[in-house]
């Protein structure tokens, strides 16, 4: 068995959450979410990609919500774990800048969502 703060666990409650957001059980999934966030900052001080996994999936849950600024607090954390792990092409960081691009969009914010959308672009 695992110790309740091993990755795999914090993995199935992720796999968890995303099933009860696509159930659009939003409450519920962000409430497990909250749970592998917690072991994740207690197993990676510095982060790591599950993290940023767990930030996005929050970050995803606030924008159905429509609470853009902590839309932003999520993914701009997400982002800067990817950055730090992966190549500037790799697909999780293309994805965050597009995440970051689209909130500012919702939040009529023209020309910074442009600079976020643009560079995802830039990607492909």
């Amino acid at each position: 068995f695992y110790s309740p703060y091993h990755a795999a666990i914090t993995l199935c409650l992720n796999n968890i959450g995303c099933t009860l957001d696509q159930q659009k059980k939003y409450a519920e999934a962000l409430h497990c979410y909250q749970h592998p966030l917690k072991i994740n900052q207690k197993l990676y001080a510095s982060g790591h990609p599950n993290m940023a996994y767990t930030l996005n999936n929050i970050g995803n849950i606030l924008c159905q919500q429509k609470s853009y600024k902590d839309v932003l607090e999520y993914y701009h954390q997400a982002f800067n774990i990817r950055e730090r792990f992966y190549p500037f092409e790799h697909v999780d960081i293309v994805d965050s800048l597009n995440n970051i691009g689209i909130t500012y969009m919702e939040m009529i914010e023209p020309k910074i969502s442009h600079n976020y959308l643009q560079r995802t672009w830039s990607q492909y």
